[in-house]
């Protein structure tokens, strides 16, 4: 075959290829033969140089020109030199007769510049992976399917120092082992192709203390073929972490013990406190009765002198000796209520009554005392309010005592209105409110949250003035909120003040229907 015949073969091939230049010469480096469409970095077509030196055609330097009369001696050549910013690999041939004798080359040449560029990009993102993989602080090695190790970090060497050197062997063999364990993450994750991590402790060969590790094997596929290859093992010392965790847990467990020991001696406090504080109000119930017993004796008495023809002097002394013992009384019962309502010894009572009787009768009983004080006092019922129901009428009756004597208390002229109306009814019971309005010294707006609080005067002057220690709204409050009901207030000061509650009684309805 001839040399041009040779270079339209190569030209085909060339083709292929848009950057490549194809030509021959003879024995004296004059160009037999032009080709390819990489001509055109070099201004020419095809055709164009023949019969030129192709030293001058390609521009060729000293050093090239020296290459290429190797090459005409005998002896190929490969090289890969720059052009115009451009890096060009040649490849060049001699060419021999039948004699055997040289007749000149035949050449390849191509612009290779964007291949450089890539695999430049890709040795120095190998470069990169490489020190990466060197300088990680965890411990990482590469496995085959078969468990040999290929390739490990220094981080991995200096773990398992002494079961160096690791390459060439089974990673099983860095734990003693003859054979893969079923628990090994690697080998779980050969099973299930995904990423595994477990945690072990690793002991020591020698007296120095063992370290805990986190193993984590990730598969490695095949990029052509999809199978498995092997897989990245990285190991990180988490033995700090679990000392942490330990001291942690020890800290967690005293601080607990701790807890525990101080909510027991906070609960045996409490427990102490409980008894003493219900030892106290059974010890001022025992004595607010003891105290009654007497007391009542007393009013009676007052009652009896009062009946009699005694002279005006005396007869003031004994109203004032009935109207303190009254007082005394009123202090004592509120006294009794608010210790029985401590102790959780209030009990309510659940009985049929005439709802009207019963306010009528606590309005008499307190009439007398209005009165004396010059006071009206009067009650107004509403259309709807039901005469029997179901309920406490001690404690009803107690309530209103409380609030009425209370208006009495803190009233000068005018007098107290008792309202008593049907305000709702749900859950087959009928709400009733009762409102108990006085035309006294009022209230400040800023000071109604006290009103009902234990031990509380509004005014430090008042418990002087009016007497009373603050015990009679507070018990009210409690008995009312036992009962299921509310209790509010409604006061400017200077103006009077209207106390009101609302409470559920269950009615009869037949009985009611005769009413």
């Amino acid at each position: 075959m001839s040399v041009s015949s040779i270079a339209d073969e190569v030209l085909r091939v060339a083709n292929l290829s848009p950057n490549l230049i194809v030509f021959a010469t003879d024995t004296k480096g004059i160009l037999t033969y032009t080709g390819g469409n990489g001509l055109t970095y070099f201004n020419a077509k095809p055709g164009d140089g023949v019969g030129q030196n192709i030293a001058d055609f390609f521009g060729y330097t000293s050093p090239i020109r020296e290459s290429v009369m190797k090459v005409l001696e005998g002896e190929p050549l490969y090289e890969v030199t720059p052009f115009n910013g451009r890096y060009f690999e040649r490849r060049l041939f001699p060419t021999y007769g039948p004699d055997g004798a040289t007749t000149g080359l035949i050449g390849v040449s191509g612009d290779i510049t964007e291949r450089r560029e890539t695999e430049e990009e890709r040795d120095t993102q190998k470069e990169l992976l490489h020190n990466l993989f060197l300088s990680i602080s965890d411990g990482i090695f590469i496995i085959d399917t078969e468990y040999t190790i290929l390739q490990t970090n220094p981080m991995m060497e200096k773990m398992y120092a002494e079961y160096m050197p690791l390459v060439g062997k089974k990673c099983y063999e860095s734990a003693q082992l003859d054979c893969i364990c079923p628990d090994c993450p690697t080998k779980i994750m050969f099973e299930i192709k995904e990423q595994v991590t477990m945690e072990h402790y690793k002991q020591s060969n020698n007296d120095k203390q063992g370290m805990w590790l986190a193993h984590t094997a990730h598969p490695l596929f095949n990029v052509k073929t999809g199978n498995m290859a092997g897989a990245i093992v990285v190991i990180r010392d988490i033995t700090k972490r679990k000392q942490n965790d330990f001291e942690l847990q020890q800290y967690r467990t005293e601080l607990e013990a701790r807890v525990e020991h101080r909510t027991h001696e906070l609960q045996q406090a409490k427990t102490l406190a409980e008894k003493a504080n219900k030892a106290k109000s059974r010890f001022l119930s025992m004595m607010s009765h003891e105290l009654r017993t007497p007391l009542n004796g007393v009013i009676g008495l007052s009652d009896i002198l009062l009946n009699k023809n005694l002279q005006p002097e005396h007869l003031e002394y004994v109203k004032l000796i009935k109207t303190s013992g009254h007082s005394l009384l009123i202090l004592i019962n509120d006294i009794l209520n608010f210790s029985n309502i401590q102790t959780g010894e209030f009990n309510l009572k659940n009985t049929e009554f005439n709802l009207h009787e019963t306010v009528q009768s606590a309005v008499g009983i307190l009439a007398v005392q209005a009165n004396e004080q010059n006071l009206g006092l009067t009650v107004t019922f509403g259309t709807n309010v039901p005469h029997w129901v179901y309920g406490d009428q001690g404690r009803l009756r107690q309530v209103l005592l409380n609030l009425i004597d209370n208006g009495l208390k803190f009233t000068q002229t005018g007098g107290i209105q008792i309202c008593v109306s049907h305000e709702d009814s749900r859950n087959n019971n009928t709400v009733i409110r009762f409102d108990v309005t006085d035309s006294g010294i009022g209230i400040p707006e800023d000071m109604h949250h006290l009103l009902f609080q234990s031990f509380s005067q509004l005014d430090s002057s008042a418990s002087r003035m009016y007497g009373g220690i603050g015990l009679g709204l507070a018990s009210s409050k409690k008995m009312i909120e036992l009962m299921g009901g509310t209790i509010g207030v409604n006061s400017t000061d200077g103006e009077g003040t209207t106390v009101w509650f609302s409470i559920p009684f269950e009615c009869p309805p037949d009985k009611n229907a005769k009413k």
